[in-house]
């Protein structure tokens, strides 16, 4: 769930920065297969805290050039402990 788009104001001629907010959630309902593991659905629910996140464009092309991501803004929220991801 992404929300909170911005654009930076103080992108340069070059590039240009888009910043938001995202709230991971989600269900373990299919296997998740590894290199030489495959883990079975177990029905656990992931509640990430709110994330940072920063994309940054070349203005002439619009190829993303740059992500930024990973940043938690409030590490008491969710159930993954204060963490993008499960543990």
């Amino acid at each position: 769930r992404a929300h909170d788009f911005r654009i930076d104001p103080n992108a340069n001629d070059y590039s240009l920065t888009v910043r938001f907010t995202a709230r991971t959630v989600g269900t373990m309902r299919g296997e998740l297969r590894l290199r030489d593991e495959i883990i079975p659905p177990n029905g656990l629910r992931m509640v990430c805290p709110p994330e940072a996140i920063s994309m940054t464009f070349d203005r002439k092309t619009g190829k993303l050039k740059k992500l930024c991501s990973g940043f938690v803004m409030d590490r008491l929220i969710g159930n993954t402990g204060g963490l993008c991801g499960v543990q």
